[in-house]
C-alpha cells in the first residue's frame, strides 16, 4: 500500500525521502565497517583463523558483535567500492552478494509494484534470486490491499 492514512501527500513524501536518506547513511556506515576490516587484514596471512581472530578482536574493541562485523566484511569484499550503488541499501547488496551477475543486476532495478518506480527492495532482491518473500509482489497478488488480514476461523465449540 502506498498510503499513510490521515496525512497529506506532501508530508508522506517528505517522510519517505527522509527515511531513504537515513537508510543510505546506515548503508554507507555498514560498508565503511566492512572496508575497515579489509584494511586491517591487508597484507596479513589468511590461514589458520587469522581472519576470525582479527574480526573478533576488532569487534570486541569497538563494541559490536563479531558476527555483525564479519557480515559487513564479507559483503564489502563482494562489492568493490566502484561497483556499489549508493541509492540501494546494504541489505540488498548483501542479498545479491553471491550472485555471479550482481554487478549487472544492481544497475537494473525492477519496478516497485507499490510505487511504480524502478528501485531495489529486499523483497525484489530475494525474488530476483528465486526466493520466497514475506510480501506478495503487488496488492493484486494479495487479492486486494487487505487480503492478508483475513479474520481467524472460529473453532467449533
Amino acid at each position: 500500500m502506498n498510503r499513510f492514512p490521515d496525512h497529506r501527500p506532501a508530508d508522506r513524501d517528505g517522510w519517505v525521502m527522509r527515511a531513504r536518506r537515513q537508510v543510505q547513511s546506515e548503508s554507507a556506515l555498514q560498508f565503511q565497517m566492512g572496508d575497515l576490516v579489509i584494511d586491517v587484514l591487508a597484507g596479513r596471512s589468511r590461514g589458520h583463523g587469522e581472519v576470525t581472530q582479527a574480526i573478533e578482536l576488532l569487534a570486541q574493541q569497538i563494541g559490536i558483535s563479531a558476527n555483525t562485523l564479519r557480515e559487513y566484511y564479507q559483503v564489502a569484499r563482494q562489492w568493490p567500492e566502484a561497483k556499489r550503488c549508493s541509492d540501494v541499501c546494504w541489505t540488498v547488496h548483501s542479498i545479491l552478494s553471491h550472485h555471479p551477475d550482481r554487478f549487472k543486476m544492481i544497475k537494473a532495478p525492477p519496478v516497485d509494484p507499490r510505487t511504480g518506480e524502478p528501485r531495489w527492495t529486499c523483497d525484489a532482491a530475494n525474488r530476483a534470486l528465486g526466493r520466497q518473500t514475506r510480501h506478495a509482489e503487488s496488492s493484486k497478488t494479495l487479492g486486494g490491499p487487505a487480503a492478508h488480514f483475513r479474520p481467524r476461523r472460529q473453532r467449533p465449540q
